[in-house]
């Protein structure tokens, strides 16, 4: 049960870690996707 115990926190954890780096990714990542769709679109 101690093990069980210790196996959730690590998963709330890692999910916490998950929400908070996921977002920023997509905010990193969007802006150059966007950018990089309008620039091939230009050299066409």
């Amino acid at each position: 049960m101690y093990s069980w115990n210790i196996h959730l926190s690590q998963i709330s954890v890692f999910i916490y870690f998950l929400s908070m780096v996921l977002p920023s990714l997509a905010t990193l990542n969007l802006p150059t996707f966007l950018n990089n769709d309008v620039i091939n679109e230009m050299n066409m």
